[in-house]
């Protein structure tokens, strides 16, 4: 674990991978962060709040329609495959569509109980 200025940061390593969020969590909002860089916040199987930050995107491609469900972006599987120059990232969530994505790296944070 990298624990930076107090918070719980992980940086995403092909050790850490099992670490990360893969099913069952909830999207709640997606931020357009500068120098190309996306922030997903998360809510966890576990009600745990967490964002996940990823720098430098690439082929950015969102499939999404949820219909009536529309408050509630619940992943089928999120899928973290290490490229040669940094990382693919696919969220799914089955009937509803996906989010996938190159980037260079992926953080994780937890967020404090509000």
């Amino acid at each position: 674990m990298l624990i930076v200025s107090g918070t719980n940061l992980h940086l995403l390593t092909k050790e850490k991978m099992s670490e990360f969020p893969h099913s069952d969590v909830q999207l709640s909002g997606i931020d357009w962060l500068p120098d190309c860089a996306m922030r997903f916040a998360l809510v966890l199987g576990d009600n745990r709040a967490a964002r996940l930050t990823c720098t430098w995107i690439t082929q950015l491609r969102m499939d999404l329609d949820f219909g009536k469900n529309s408050g509630r972006a619940l992943t089928w599987d999120i899928d973290y495959s290490q490229q040669d120059t940094g990382w693919r990232i696919r969220m799914d969530f089955a009937h509803a569509g996906s989010i996938e994505f190159g980037c260079d790296e992926v953080k994780l944070d937890y967020i404090p109980d509000r």
